[in-house]
Formats: structure tokens, sequence, C-alpha cells
């Protein structure tokens, strides 16, 4: 089964909530919540501290509800040259990835 993967920026709680939804639902399968530590992410000039979600989803067409809760982009079609390979894993330039709850947390905390 192949999954897409998702990359969402958001900006508030209820964003955030409306995401959460769709898990529930079963649109998505899972998601993660990251933030940008650097102006410029994925060719786009989102700032810092913006909260991130990647979330992966079987169904492409899931692609509709997620743009109607933010702007909303399919990994696979983000260039290669934003991405850097560490310990074998291919992850965006400039994002901070959460190693623990407690961190998660921070970055849900600050969303309005």
């Amino acid at each position: 089964m192949e999954l897409f993967a998702w990359l969402t920026p958001i900006k508030s709680s209820e964003e955030f909530s409306a995401l959460m939804a769709l898990v529930e639902a079963g649109t998505l399968e899972e998601l993660f919540i990251a933030k940008t530590k650097q102006e410029g992410v994925a060719g786009e000039a989102w700032g810092t501290e913006l909260p991130l979600i990647f979330s992966f989803s079987a169904d492409e067409t899931c692609r509709e509800s997620l743009e109607e809760i933010a702007p909303t982009h399919l990994l696979d079609e983000i260039d290669d040259i934003y991405f850097e390979e560490i310990e074998g894993e291919f992850t965006l330039k400039g994002v901070f990835y959460p190693e623990s709850q407690a961190q998660e947390d921070a970055i849900i905390k600050q969303l309005s």
C-alpha cells in the first residue's frame, strides 16, 4: 500500500484540531508535528517557529480535506534540494523534529 506524505503549515489550535479529527475519522493514517527553525523551508518563506504537520494517507484525494484546513504540499512534489540525508533518512532542511512528548507539547502550546 502506497502512503502519501503531506506537509501542512498551521497557525492555530483550530487547524491542529481539524487535522486531528481527520486522523480520528480515518482520513489520515497518522500525523506528527514539527516546526520551522529557519526562514525558508521547502522553498516557502514561512518564517521561523511555524508549526508544521506531516501527515500520511493511503488516499491521495484527502488533499482536498487538508487544503480546506490550510495550504498543503505533497512531499513528493517538493524539490530534492530542500531535503538532506541524516542517518539514512531524508528530512526537510530547516525543520526542528521533536524527540520527546514534552517537545511536541511545547510546539502545540504555541498555537493560538
